[in-house]
């Protein structure tokens, strides 16, 4: 006994834990506190900045307002004079009937009044600023300037906390994005729209915040103190506690020893109840512990032998009795039964009795001792140990997951019927071992998902989770979610046991699948509009370039003599700049604005011509099979442009077989389509459901590789040798032109599936577009003054050259601006006008409207490298034009195109 006694270091231990304790809880208190005050701080920025973006939004907003409807008009006063930086504006000040003068107020001059005369009722003032200034006094200071520098390169919003005399601010400054209502003002400083003009700066005074954000740190900083006295308290008052119990239990200790000599027979204090029955079943000894258990003392059992009997649960007296009459009397054997009690308070208590017989040094029966030990604890535990398992069965159930666990010594595995359920197997149909786990997960995750459990194994990671696929019982992949953790180790730390859960996520797999793809989706379709877009532009650079280049040419051509060398030369130079040209007309082919010339056709006869215009390209091995559909299929399209389609595809297919034996088969038929189904380049803001009339050419060559298939319609992108230029990426533009599609199916094993989709028409009795005969029109006189406008001075200079061998008197302008002041200076002396359409200041559009108002008779001829359905012309624009000519252009086409229009003058 005397080893369980106190060691004397317990008590100086006890100090030092508590002491421990005392600081870890002050440290802590303080790291909340520190944490608290931090998050205190970034909230009060929060709001700050939350409000600043308020205000701004609140400018902006009226500041749309104001700019949708042009500005407003108020009378002139001493606070609102008419502003000199709106000087240019047409209608700055007007009159009403009634006499009152009204100036104009742009949206910048309506907020700068709003943030002069009325920020004091709000406490945060605004500011206007940019870095090309209409008013010098909305300059940028240096944060803003750096600000709008920024803004240029893609940032959208600053900000900054300062001291603004002496009081903490908030500054916030987002850019000012130029819509069409600005143009009106501020399309003398070349903005567009679209472009940053400038920002809006918005000072917030944070006085009131920080006010608020000390008081409450102050106040949550006494909590938390009052939290650290109160727990100082308890720790201090738990060491006296612990110290007090400890000298007790010394107390306690030293007096057990002094009487252990007398107890070495039967453990009077033994934990559990303890007796000696003799062999007439009366008891020799009783434990104290009797009473501990029952409430009733030692004497009352010695006294009268069948008194626990009657204090067993009437459920179990039975079973009792029955175990009595077997063993009572036994010489042999160790017996145990569980039985309930009723206490003498009247509470029931679940009861361990062994018993066994007991010899003297003799060797002689003298009776049988038995031991009760209290187990009701034990029971309580079993029992909600068994409601909590059926809780888990439940709860596992109810979230789908699966359940095992791994004795990781002999490889054995358990699972529930959840977990063999997710693979389609029934319990008793998976291999219960960890190599037949290991079976189950798909190849090319088992080295990743292995060693990312051998990591946990090697206590690396604290829990082991795992995203990966296993096979189901019918041969297909289910994505599972795998989490758990080593429960078991042994004294060396090498794992023993682990358990787990699986989920399945096979579902969330394939939404997060398809998300990636729409990602990409719409990544293709951005990548598609900007090569779309640079291609218009380099064609316009590409036209304006080979313009100058052809018209030099042509011109060149006028001044040699016939037969000289000379001329040879620039005429064979001009075939090459001609066949050059046609580059940018591919460009625009590609980017789907390339005229056409639509007509009423037989989709079946465009095929079958250009089946038989290839003829030649069919070697005696490859068989055609060449379907005819029984009635004509009438799509509207421009008939040039779908056979050089047709016969790319063909030609495609011809050229796939390599020159070995195989086989085309060209059939028709029609089908619903949604716009989505179809190739990227296809695709439209709104996806629609459309019936389409198809022509389908499937080979049998080597196919197209699947990675290459989202690339097919790219511009000079081709599985064959490099060099075969635009490729499908032409058939794609001409394609959406006339609104049709290309759809493509291959692989190595099948060949290629090539769709040509167009719209079938709603009444295929209708009858072909008729082209009017053109009116003969009269000689125009090439002679008089004629203005060529044109913001490109090699472009500019040809045009001036090519105009003065017609026989005109040229005068030129670098823009519209200059354009509209030489009308003004000719007035009815100008013949006509050659006029650009992309110029800077003003261009060609805005010009035609201008020139308009001073002179509605004038022809004018407007001109441009970019294709007429690219520039998207409006009805009102074209009404006030009388004619469009594309660049690169010629002698003869100018010369024919101002004849055209000179004449309908003279005719008219």
């Amino acid at each position: 006994m005397s080893s369980l006694a106190i060691p004397p270091s317990y008590r100086s231990n006890l100090k030092i834990y508590t002491l421990f304790l005392f600081v870890f809880w002050t440290s802590l208190i303080a790291v909340l506190i520190s944490l608290n005050i931090t998050r205190l701080k970034t909230v009060t920025q929060d709001i700050a900045i939350a409000q600043a973006r308020a205000h701004f939004n609140k400018d902006q907003a009226f500041r749309y307002w104001a700019a949708s409807h042009g500005g407003v008009y108020v009378p002139i006063d001493d606070s609102t004079p008419p502003s000199p930086y709106l000087s240019h504006v047409k209608d700055r000040d007007i009159v009403t009937p009634s006499g009152k003068k009204l100036t104009l107020m742009n949206p910048a001059y309506m907020v700068r009044q709003l943030n002069e005369h009325f920020s004091s009722l709000y406490g945060v003032a605004g500011h206007i600023t940019s870095l090309k200034l209409l008013r010098p006094e909305n300059k940028a200071d240096e944060w803003e300037r750096a600000a709008l520098k920024a803004f240029e390169q893609g940032e959208t919003e600053r900000t900054e906390f300062t001291q603004i005399n002496g009081k903490p601010y908030l500054r916030l400054i987002q850019p000012m994005i130029t819509r069409e209502g600005c143009l009106k003002c501020h399309a003398h400083q070349d903005y567009r729209i679209n472009d940053i003009r400038g920002g809006v700066s918005i000072s917030l005074p944070m006085s009131g915040l920080v006010q608020k954000e000390k008081q409450t740190i102050l106040i949550e900083s006494f909590s938390f103190i009052a939290l650290w006295i109160l727990g100082s308290t308890l720790i201090f008052l738990g060491g006296r506690r612990l110290s007090r119990l400890a000298e007790l239990r010394s107390q306690a200790q030293a007096e057990i020893e002094k009487n252990e000599s007398r107890f070495r027979t039967m453990i009077d204090y033994s934990y559990d109840w303890e007796t000696w029955i003799r062999p007439d079943g009366s008891y020799e000894y009783v434990s104290p512990s009797c009473e501990r258990i029952t409430g009733y003392p030692a004497s009352q059992f010695i006294d009268d032998s069948t008194f626990l009997s009657q204090i067993i649960d009437p459920d179990h007296q039975e079973e009792y009795k029955l175990h009595r009459l077997r063993h009572i009397n036994s010489r042999e054997g160790c017996a145990e039964i569980y039985f309930q009690i009723v206490c003498r308070d009247g509470t029931r208590r679940w009861i361990w009795h062994q018993c066994h017989p007991v010899f003297n040094s003799q060797g002689k029966w003298i009776g049988r001792r038995t031991t009760n030990r209290d187990i009701t604890e034990l029971k309580e535990m079993q029992e909600t140990l068994k409601i909590n398992e059926e809780r888990l069965t439940l709860a596992l159930h109810g979230a789908g997951l699966g359940l095992w666990d791994w004795n990781i010594t002999t490889g054995e595995m358990i699972i529930n019927e959840r977990w063999a359920a997710m693979l389609g197997y029934e319990l008793n149909e998976i291999p219960l071992h960890h190599h037949g786990w290991q079976e189950l997960v798909h190849p090319d995750e088992k080295d990743r998902v292995m060693a990312e459990l051998q990591e946990h194994l090697d206590g690396r990671t604290e829990i082991y989770e795992s995203e990966h696929r296993l096979k189901n019982k019918s041969g297909d992949w289910v994505w599972v979610l795998s989490k758990g953790r080593v429960i078991q180790r042994d004294e060396k730390g090498k794992p023993l046991r682990a358990a787990g859960t699986h989920l399945d996520i096979t579902d969330r797999k394939f939404h997060e699948q398809a998300e990636l793809e729409t990602a990409r989706t719409r990544e293709q379709i951005k990548h598609l509009e900007s090569m779309k877009t640079m291609a218009g532009a380099i064609a316009h650079r590409f036209n304006n370039a080979m313009m100058v280049v052809e018209g030099n040419l042509d011109l060149m051509l006028l001044s040699l003599p016939k037969d000289s060398p000379e001329r040879e030369m620039a005429t064979h130079a001009l075939q090459s700049a001609q066949g050059a040209s046609q580059v940018g007309s591919m460009m625009l082919t590609y980017v789907g604005q390339r005229h056409k010339h639509i007509q009423l056709v037989n989709f079946a006869d465009i095929v079958k011509e250009s089946v038989t215009g290839l003829r030649a390209l069919f070697s005696p091995l490859i068989h055609l099979h060449f379907d005819l559909p029984s009635a004509p299929v009438f799509c509207n399209v421009d008939r040039q442009q779908i056979k050089e389609v047709v016969n790319d595809i063909i030609t495609n297919a011809v050229e796939s077989l390599d020159g070995k034996e195989g086989s085309i088969e060209i059939t028709f038929g029609s089908d619903f389509y949604e716009t989505k189904s179809l190739p990227i380049p296809f695709h439209e803001e709104k996806s629609k459901r459309h019936l389409y009339i198809y022509c389908q050419v499937k080979d049998s060559g080597h196919g197209i590789k699947q990675e290459d298939i989202p690339r097919i319609f790219e511009p000079f992108f081709t599985t064959k040798f490099v060099g075969r230029g635009l490729g499908l990426a032409l058939a794609a533009g001409i394609m959406q032109i006339n609104h049709g599609a290309l759809t493509i199916e291959s692989s190595s094993e099948s060949g290629t599936t090539v769709r040509i989709l167009l719209p079938e028409i709603s009444s295929p009795q209708q009858k072909p577009l008729r082209i009017a005969p053109a009116k003969t029109m009269r000689d125009a006189n090439f002679s008089g003054n004629i203005l060529l406008v044109d913001d490109e001075e090699l472009v500019l200079n040809v045009g001036k050259n090519i105009l003065k061998s017609l026989g005109f008197t040229v005068h030129t302008a670098t823009n519209g601006i200059k354009a509209l002041e030489q009308v003004r200076i000719s007035g009815n002396d100008l013949c006509a006008i050659v006029m650009d359409v992309s110029m800077p200041h003003m261009d060609g559009i805005e010009a035609l409207g201008e020139i308009r108002k001073i002179n509605t008779e004038i022809p004018i001829l407007l001109s441009s490298g970019y294709s007429l359905e690219d520039l998207s012309l409006n009805d009102e624009t074209l009404k006030k034009t009388n004619g469009f000519l594309e660049k690169p252009f010629q002698v003869t086409t100018l010369k024919r195109s101002l004849r055209e229009l000179l004449g309908k003058k003279r005719e008219g």
